[in-house]
């Protein structure tokens, strides 16, 4: 699918060796859920090296960039930070989706899409789709106001991850 997870995996069994059992491990491990289709994620800092959180950051075509921590024992996650959007914005407003499309030699493509909840798909609306997929370099979902004029314009906005791109 080429969608970034954040994995836990508990260790704290000092009698597991975790490099011998890491497979069980990591089909053990507890998935940080999110609650969009598409969308980037990554670990972020965490300068106390003895925790039980975990900070990440995350982002979507409707989430602006956010800072959240990961309690890793109750698994509760609290938003720390998110950057501010001028003017009034309603992520309520729209949609976002992950689909698959077919290329022209059969194989699938993902692709994330994002439009205006409210937008009648009837297949006449005009579409913008981008992406890039050489040199092991991927395009990744991320918050850009500026496509929210194209959005309440009825454009359907869109991200093709090619193959190539490591996705």
């Amino acid at each position: 699918e080429g969608l970034v997870q954040i994995k836990v995996i508990n260790v704290d069994n000092k009698e597991v060796d975790i490099i011998d059992n890491f497979s069980q491990l990591l089909s053990d491990a507890t998935i940080i859920n999110c609650s969009e289709e598409s969308y980037s994620m990554s670990t972020t800092s965490n300068y106390e090296y003895n925790t039980d959180y975990l900070r990440y950051y995350y982002s979507s075509f409707i989430t602006p960039d956010s800072t959240f921590e990961y309690n890793m024992k109750s698994q509760a996650k609290i938003l720390l930070k998110e950057k501010p959007v001028l003017g009034e914005y309603d992520r309520n407003l729209y949609k976002v989706e992950r689909v698959q499309v077919d290329a022209s030699d059969k194989s699938k493509i993902p692709l994330s899409i994002v439009y205006r909840k409210d937008l009648v798909l009837d297949g006449s609306n005009p579409s913008l789709v981008y992406g890039y997929g050489a040199y092991g370099i991927c395009y990744d979902v991320d918050f850009d106001s500026g496509i929210f004029s194209y959005l309440d314009r009825g454009v359907i906005v869109s991200i093709a991850h090619i193959r190539g791109g490591g996705d």
